[in-house]
């Protein structure tokens, strides 16, 4: 999931979703924006990872890295946020942290790995500068964007990402007893702004949030 807009003072127990553990990080500056998090079921392991040791100066990319499941039978996962911020220095330095932590973690899991949220660049575009970084930065790690209609309709663009480094198959979509009401309520962010633009079909992701609800830049 991204753009939890949860609190680092709202506790688990107040977002309860029956059969799953839920592993967080939230917006450290505790204003109820952004967060990251991803939901595994209880039967399954799930261990957190460590990032890199310091952090991209500048960047604001906000991500979670889990490893799921036990023994051979290892999945990396990564929940992932960029805010829509697209000034040149922040672009880039949102995609150095990036490319610092797949380096940190790719040369620690051998297994596959699975990168999923928005990242506010639009990688339909083939005249973006940007998009092209990114697309060479995955192409790097081998790692491939799955996501190739409109995530955000109303400009045609694929600002939404579901990437792994492995070959995958689409076996459906699940249902989760989770809906924003929840998280308003328990977030103390108060009433939202109208949903903003729907994600297209292949977009398989939980975004909880409006991305029209980013406050200024601080």
């Amino acid at each position: 999931m991204c753009e939890t807009w949860l609190k680092p003072s709202t506790p688990n127990r107040l977002i309860p979703v029956p059969g799953y553990q839920l592993l967080r990080r939230d917006r450290a500056d505790g204003r109820g924006y952004g967060g990251v998090a991803v939901l595994v079921k209880e039967a399954i392991a799930a261990v957190v990872l460590d990032g890199p040791d310091q952090v991209t100066a500048g960047s604001k990319l906000e991500s979670l890295w889990v490893q799921v499941g036990a023994g051979p039978q290892k999945v990396v996962i990564c929940s992932l946020y960029r805010p829509p911020v697209q000034t040149q220095a922040r672009v880039t330095a949102d995609l150095d942290e990036l490319e610092r932590q797949l380096q940190h973690n790719v040369t620690r899991h051998s297994g596959p790995i699975i990168i999923a949220g928005d990242i506010n660049i639009n990688t339909r575009d083939t005249s973006s500068s940007t998009a092209t970084r990114l697309q060479e930065l995955f192409a790097a790690y081998t790692i491939q964007q799955h996501i190739k209609d409109a995530t955000f309709r109303s400009s045609g663009s694929t600002i939404d990402v579901i990437a792994t480094n492995r070959g995958v198959e689409r076996a459906g979509t699940a249902a989760l007893p989770l809906q924003s009401p929840q998280l308003d309520s328990c977030s103390g962010t108060g009433p939202r702004p109208p949903p903003g633009p729907v994600c297209g079909d292949r977009a398989v992701l939980a975004q909880t949030g409006h991305g029209g609800g980013e406050p200024p830049p601080q």
